[in-house]
């Protein structure tokens, strides 16, 4: 984690090519060295199987997971604005989406949904339509978990029919993170006058 911040510390134009190339081409690889080393780590401290998983990692190395994140995802919004390496954006974006899917299950879950949520808000901040296919691809990815059922399992609530779409949206990220914030997405941009944003965000449901 610490040795692959030391790479993307330097802007993606002033990283030579083929280093750049390498990292995001294997980088399912970096990240499954990180899984499976957490795994032993919490194996090794009879943590693997415990239902409370908060602080079971090190507070340092939660912290740098998430910087690590944030600085892949500036490489992605910066690479892909290089037509010629839109492949490499796109294969970073699915890889960091699989890993923190991995992580739902090893980590607190909190912890690792505040970090979708942040890729996600910065990923919108692009205001590229290009860029909308990797936020719903990596939604769907993150989505498309075993806990996300009874992780977002509707409540006995009854919804007010009288409240506006973008309310229930808001109810929901409360209640349902990742089914909130899905919502959130897809309903921002289908009333936006960006056609190809709201075919994009449609296709997604």
């Amino acid at each position: 984690c610490t040795h692959w911040q030391g790479i993307l510390v330097h802007k993606p134009k002033s990283i030579p090519f083929n280093i750049l190339e390498e990292t995001c081409k294997f980088s399912w690889f970096l990240f499954e060295i990180m899984t499976k080393s957490m795994i032993l780590f919490l194996d090794k401290t009879n943590s693997l199987n415990s239902d409370k998983r908060f602080q079971l990692l090190p507070e340092d190395l939660v912290s740098e997971l998430n910087e690590l994140i944030l600085k892949n995802l500036l490489t992605i919004v910066q690479i892909h604005a290089n037509t010629s390496q839109i492949d490499l954006a796109i294969n970073l974006n699915n890889d960091i989406a699989y890993f923190l899917k991995d992580m739902l299950n090893i980590m607190d879950r909190g912890v690792i949904l505040e970090i979708v949520g942040k890729y996600i808000r910065d990923l919108s901040s692009a205001r590229s339509t290009t860029v909308e296919d990797l936020k719903y691809q990596f939604l769907a990815i993150i989505c498309d978990h075993e806990p996300y059922v009874p992780l977002n399992i509707p409540t006995e609530d009854v919804i007010d029919p009288n409240i506006s779409v973008t309310e229930i949206s808001n109810e929901l990220l409360k209640k349902h993170f990742l089914s909130g914030l899905a919502g959130h997405e897809v309903t921002s941009v289908v009333r936006s006058s960006d056609s190809i944003s709201r075919q994009i965000a449609i296709e997604f449901f």
